[in-house]
């Protein structure tokens, strides 16, 4: 234990990432009982498949919070690192947030859902799953 603790002084920015990354993973183990528990407990797959996207979206949110606060470690300075943080995420992944954009947009308005038969891009196919960013689909010939 006193070596964990030499080592902690002596790497202060390796111990506070091991710090972040072991925070992360006990988050998303956390998401994973939660959705796991939700599969157990809810019996309609309506209301099972909505509630264990809704947990995903929750806990991306919660990700995204706690790395942001985390590294920037003051609180005045929290506006001032979402600001930048959110200028650099929309430049460079404009593609990717359009992608959940119209995810979110299908999901909320229920454009089509698991077990619709849809056509994009010339592709024909019975939606299998609508998830966070891709849309699964069984092509049909």
């Amino acid at each position: 234990m006193e070596q964990l603790k030499q080592w902690a002084a002596d790497n202060p920015t390796l111990f506070s990432v091991a710090k972040y990354v072991l925070l992360v993973v006990f988050v998303f183990m956390i998401i994973q009982f939660v959705r796991r528990l939700l599969r157990k407990q809810v019996t309609d797959a309506t209301a099972r498949y909505k509630s264990q996207k809704g947990i995903e979206i929750i806990g991306y949110v919660i990700l995204i919070f706690l790395t942001v606060s985390y590294f920037t470690g003051n609180i005045r300075d929290f506006t001032l690192a979402i600001g930048l943080f959110s200028a650099g995420i929309a430049i460079t992944l404009q593609e990717l947030i359009l992608s959940i954009a119209g995810s979110l947009y299908i999901f909320v308005v229920k454009v089509y859902k698991p077990g619709d038969r849809i056509e994009i891009n010339g592709i024909k196919g019975d939606v299998i799953d609508v998830d966070s960013i891709y849309t699964t689909m069984m092509e049909m010939i």
